[in-house]
């Protein structure tokens, strides 16, 4: 952990989540809102991220199969969102879809199904089944359903508990291992991006009845230069930051790692931050942190339970409340 030293005082958080291209970033806003003032924060996101397709509202089949009407059908549907971004880029469609600014009266047909459909599953869970990877994404699903349905009271409204999602480390094998009875008989549908590697779906062919990869947004990655810590934080001791400039001999950085494919071309920067006792990382997932000791054991990590923004939040002002 970061030590108390009454000379460093302004604790940095730089988290790397992708960002959307479009529409409001709500992960980002709604971490800056948890946080305390003192702490500055700054996205260096290691992709953006879109819906499928530039003419998915026209083309958008991969519901297909999803939107097939009849409620006896939906009964043994289970959509999983393996992650926050899946169940944001969900919420977006409908939003968007249903809108009269989509062309195609056949798909504003069917994303008003699915809208029906969910609305009805807050009074009748058994219409069809919720599933998330993580707690974090069903918090995010959660909070995303109660602000499209413009539901205020989230306490009479506990829709966590009817969300099936992983207890342990939020990972698929570890989905499918809590849950391997109860989706024997199910139809899965995985909200993902179109990157994702077929390993869940793999897993999950051979334990349930039908899978079916919702490929729903799509990630691209930033340019290389933009995806260097180092280079980005450097390029900020120029610029002004929370009205002051940034003083590297000073500052307490704090990194968010939600994946592991930069981590080689960052490790020279944790390096440097190690060696001036001005670094943590914070991350969700054990694999992280396994990579992280292998390229250097002395990389100080913090383990969280979830990815919310409360919970990562949470952490974040804990430490900085040690350093002050």
């Amino acid at each position: 952990m970061l030590s108390k030293a009454s000379e460093r005082n302004k604790v940095i958080l730089v988290t790397t989540r992708p960002v959307w291209v479009f529409g409001k970033n709500s992960w980002n806003n709604s971490l800056q809102t948890f946080l305390n003032p003192e702490i500055s924060l700054l996205s260096v996101p290691s992709h953006t991220i879109n819906l499928v397709g530039k003419n998915w509202l026209n083309k958008f089949s991969c519901l297909d199969d999803l939107l097939a009407q009849g409620q006896n059908k939906w009964k043994k549907r289970l959509i999983l969102f393996t992650s926050p971004n899946s169940v944001e880029a969900l919420f977006k469609v409908m939003r968007i879809g249903s809108s009269s600014r989509v062309q195609s009266k056949l798909l504003r047909k069917k994303i008003n199904f699915l809208i029906k459909m969910l609305s009805e599953w807050i009074n009748r869970t058994n219409i069809l089944t919720i599933g998330a990877i993580g707690k974090g994404t069903a918090l995010k699903f959660e909070d995303e359903f109660l602000k499209f349905f413009k539901i205020k009271n989230r306490q009479e409204n506990n829709l966590l508990e009817n969300i099936v999602y992983s207890l342990d480390s939020p990972s698929g094998v570890s989905w499918v291992g809590q849950h391997m009875e109860f989706i024997r008989t199910r139809h899965i549908y995985i909200m993902e991006g179109k990157e994702n590697s077929t390993g869940l779906s793999d897993n999950l062919k051979k334990k349930c009845r039908k899978v079916c990869r919702v490929k729903i947004y799509s990630r691209e990655k930033m340019p290389i230069h933009q995806d260097n810590l180092k280079y980005f934080t450097g390029k900020l001791g120029y610029e002004g930051l929370n009205n002051g400039l940034i003083n590297f001999l000073n500052e307490r950085f704090v990194v968010l790692m939600t994946t592991s494919t930069n981590l080689g071309k960052n490790i020279d920067f944790f390096k440097e931050l190690i060696g001036k006792d001005s670094l943590e990382i914070i991350t969700h997932h054990k694999k992280i942190v396994d990579d992280l000791k292998k390229l250097d054991p002395k990389v100080p990590c913090t383990l969280v339970d979830s990815l919310s923004p409360k919970a990562v939040a949470s952490e974040i002002n804990k430490l900085s409340m040690k350093i002050n």
